[in-house]
Formats: C-alpha cells, structure tokens, sequence
C-alpha cells in the first residue's frame, strides 16, 4: 500500500533560493532561538537547534495513552506492514505498545483481496490479460455499487466473501471506538533520515491516515449490508463509528490527517443521506441518528494546524536552509526544481554576493503566517473570503516581483534597506507566496463538513415530521424546537439553510464556498459545462 508521505504544500523551486548561498557557499548559519524566531526554544535537539518533531509528539500526545488510543486499535487490525524497520521499533514505543508481529492475521481491505488474486490470475498462462482487466473492472463496479448503496450476496459474490473474513476485525473496531476518545498516530523518522541534511518535518510518513480511511470505507461496507438486511440501527451504530473515528483522527497536526479525517466525516454523512432515505427506517431510528450527531466531537481546525504545522515547515526548512545550503533544496524538491528559470537569472544578477540575515527570513514568515491566523480567526465566511482575496493580491505582487530583476535593483538603489534585508524578505515572501494558496484551499473543506453536518441534522428532522404529518412542512420554522433543538444556519452565509418543498419531495441546501444560490446544483451536476456549481444539498426524490 502507497505510504502518504508529508511534503511541503508547494515545492520550493532552487531558482528562487540558489543566489542567496552564492556568497556564503555551504558554510552553517546560525538562527537566534526565540518565540519572534524559531517559535519555541524548546524542546532542542543536541545541536542545540528546535527539535519541531518532538514539539508536535509532545503537544498532540498529550493524554494519550495506549488504552484510550483508537489508532492502536488500528494498527491492531491492519497489522505492521507499512511501517519500515527503521521506525517501527521507536513508532509502538511511542503508542506504548510492544511491536506486532509481520505475521499476523490482519484486515485486508477488498481491494487487497483483488489484488491476491489478480496476482494469481496473472501467473496463469490460461488467462490472458484482456480477461484480468476485465475481471478487475467488474470488481471496480461491484465496490462502487456496494460502496453506494445496501448490497446482498447477490450484489457481489466477491464483496460476500471479503466481508466474511473481515467482519470480525470490523467488529472490533467498532467496540473499540466506542470505547475510546483520542486518536494519536506519532511523527517518526528514521536514523538515516535525521542524518540527512533535510528539513525533518518533511521526511515524516503518515501510514495511519491511509490505513484509517481504508477502515473506515470497510465500515461503511458493512453499513450498507445491513440496511439492506434491514438492521437500521446497526448501521446507526456504524455510522456515529465513522463519525468519531474521522473527528478523533483530524487531530493529527497536519494538513493531510486534518482532511482526511474531514474525508472520514463524509464517508459518515453518505452513510447517514442513505440511512435517512431509507423507506423503512422509523421516527425512533431518525430520532437516535439526530441525537448521535449532535453529540460527536469536533472536527480539529484546520486553520490551527496551518498555525502550527504548516508554519514549523516553514521555520525548519528555513533553518535547514541556512545549515547546509544549497543541497537541502534537492532533497526539499526531490530533484524537480528548474534550472533554467528567468527567475533564476533575474535573482542571480540582483543578489549575487550578498548575504541572508536567516533570523530577517524566519521573522518574516512568522509575520505571514500571523496574518493567516488573523484572517482564519474571523468568524464570518464571507469576510474571511474579502480579506483571504486582499491577501492573495499581496502574494501575488510579491510574486511578480520576485521575476523582476528591475524591481530589486530599485529596492538595493533606492529603498534605504541593506542587501541582506532585501534578499532575506524577498526570499520569505516567495517561500509563503508559494505556500499560502494550498494551506488557505484547505480551509474551506472544513466549512463544507459543517455544512453538511447541519443539513443532515435538518433532514433527519424533516423525514421525522414527515413520519408524524404525512408531509414536508411548508417552511423549517416547523422544526424548531420539536424536531430540532436549533435550525442549523448555512454557515457560508451566516442565514438559514435554503428549504424548497416539491410536491412529496423536499430540497435542503447551503450555497457552498462561491456564496452563489444556484438552485442546490452541486458539483456532481456541472454537467460539462464547467460553471463549476458547488451548493451543498440534501436531496428527497418523490415517491
């Protein structure tokens, strides 16, 4: 199974940083270590520089234990394949666990059974491989009408099967989650990779982000198999499962488990639009989804991990930068970044021979990532957006300029600055120019999860009035305070949620990120015409 490994955003190009080391060669710079600087001055590794992996162990550990951890009820079941001999010693130890052995009976997901007996089929000289691929696409169509809807035997034969094997590690994941409340996977790296004269926050691998979703996709497996057999409340048992499993586990430190867990959370919400669609499913059964919604943690904050995560990147790259030189930028880029830029040329001529004030350019990303906090802690989506656009015109004319040699020759003539003050901003204003459009992208995801949670909230009150009326109310002023303690507000536009009756049918939705009511068209309706739709929608078709 592919590893996620934890990169930067953006790659960072050697033609923005090159010029700087042209004076200084692959001498060490030392970095002041103060809270204006390198953030905290503690823990430090025993070169005396930050130990940022220490730091994130220490602060997302705190508490956990190896009783209350759901990730090692995880790592449990699928076992210690993907954890390298480097690390896997050190990685148990951190979960306060002795190591699991390679051969153990461990969950496999379905596709891991497809893919032991393709392996089969591709040493039979008798099946050619038109036929495997053939056989590999009926599989492909099996999981997604059995990912999308209740399932039978008779839907998958295959799916039957892998379900019989993996049941019992299902199970125990579901009493173990609802058992225990805090998800804490740690940041491990190798010997080799410390010794390595790389940015260490970028060598760290994620193996139980992947290996959760995959546990949570199973989970859903067996949810729909049991609406199908008509166990409604077992699949509302599976469902606040996922729920909290994709919660806890947002509370990794990164950008990546952060969005994960948002992913994890949207395999809950599918679950729950099937649940709640479901002709048989009773006012009691919609009445315990509701009340088990309302009651799950939280969704970590993405913007928080963006403060603290994606700004450590930025400090220890930066400081990796000054030790070594020009050779980290290989290892930060894997080997991508251009030669042959104008902006390469451009910055060469302007910076040649001048040297990088490292403490200027560690204060000067703190600086930007001070104001990404201050535009996250905005409560309104809409003016978060005014000031996220105002922001993305800064990094953008700092963009321009970094491919304007004009531009520099004007700040080293006429700006008043030391060079070592024009190189070292304009080299922090790149590095986060570069870095700001992914980490803000993010942050929206986790206001669409939110929404999604307050439509589902309101659907599932909708579906109990109708139980009780034999129709939708004509408005959701209805619900509230009988079928819904609090009408959820669409929380891009700070109003209600949009609620259009149709006949015997209802359409409940938020207008998404755009701020554009268009009609509860999502993005699985663009249709081609790339108008890019994006409303968020709880759709009832009539009967």
């Amino acid at each position: 199974m592919q590893l996620i490994q934890f990169r930067l955003s953006i790659f960072i190009p050697s033609l923005i940083l090159l010029p700087c080391f042209l004076a200084v060669g692959q001498q060490p710079l030392l970095v002041t270590i103060s809270k204006e600087t390198t953030r905290i001055v503690k823990p430090l590794k025993e070169d005396g520089y930050p130990d940022y992996i220490a730091a994130l162990n220490q602060q997302l550990g705190r508490g956990v234990t190896a009783e209350n951890n759901i990730a090692v009820t995880v790592w449990e079941a699928v076992g210690p394949e993907d954890l390298s001999a480097g690390i896997k010693s050190l990685y148990f130890k951190h979960l306060g666990t002795a190591p699991l052995p390679e051969d153990g009976d461990y969950y496999r997901s379905f596709y891991q059974r497809i893919e032991n007996l393709i392996s089969l089929w591709e040493e039979d000289p008798d099946i050619t491989r038109s036929e495997i691929q053939t056989r590999r696409n009926a599989f492909d169509d099996q999981y997604d009408f059995c990912t999308s809807n209740p399932w039978t035997k008779d839907s998958s034969r295959e799916m039957d099967l892998w379900l019989t094997a993996a049941e019992p590690f299902l199970n125990r994941i579901i009493q173990s989650t609802e058992r225990r409340d805090h998800y804490y996977n740690p940041y491990i790296i190798s010997a080799a990779d410390r010794a390595q004269p790389s940015p260490e926050l970028i060598s760290i691998l994620l193996p139980g982000a992947q290996h959760t979703r995959e546990i949570a996709r199973g989970l859903a497996l067996l949810a729909n198999r049991r609406i199908a057999d008509g166990r409604i409340d077992d699949a509302i048992r599976i469902s606040r499962v996922i729920h909290r499993i994709g919660r806890l586990s947002s509370a990794g430190g990164t950008l990546i488990e952060g969005l994960v867990g948002i992913a994890i959370d949207g395999i809950g919400f599918e679950l729950d639009n099937r649940l709640i669609t479901t002709p048989s499913i009773t006012k009691a059964s919609l009445n315990k989804l509701q009340s088990q919604l309302e009651k799950l943690p939280p969704i970590s904050s993405l913007a928080e991990k963006i403060d603290l995560t994606e700004r450590y990147m930025y400090l220890d790259t930066t400081i990796a930068l000054a030790r070594h030189g020009p050779q980290v930028l290989s290892l930060v880029t894997d080997g991508s970044a251009a030669d042959d830029s104008p902006i390469l040329s451009s910055l060469a001529k302007a910076v040649s021979g001048s040297l990088v004030d490292w403490d200027l350019v560690l204060k000067s990303g703190n600086y930007w990532y001070d104001e990404l906090k201050r535009i996250n802690d905005i409560k309104s989506f809409s003016q978060r957006a005014i000031e996220n656009k105002k922001l993305a015109v800064r990094l953008t004319a700092l963009r321009v300029e970094a491919g304007n040699p004009a531009t520099i020759a004007k700040q080293i003539l006429f700006s008043g600055k030391s060079i070592p003050q024009i190189t070292s901003t304009h080299m922090s204003n790149i590095l986060v120019s570069l870095l700001v459009p992914a980490v803000q992208s993010a942050v929206s995801a986790e206001i669409r999860n939110d929404a999604r949670m307050g439509i589902t909230l309101t659907a599932c009150a909708l579906q109990a009035y109708q139980r009780d009326y034999k129709r939708y109310p004509d408005s959701l002023a209805a619900l509230g305070g009988v079928y819904i303690k609090r009408l959820p507000e669409d929380p891009f536009r700070g109003k209600s949620l949009i609620y259009r009756l149709q006949a015997k049918s209802f359409l409940l939705y938020s207008v998404g990120p755009n701020l554009k009511d268009e009609g509860g068209k999502g993005r699985d309706e663009d249709n081609g015409t790339r108008n890019f739709t994006d409303d968020i929608r709880f759709k009832i078709a009539p009967k």
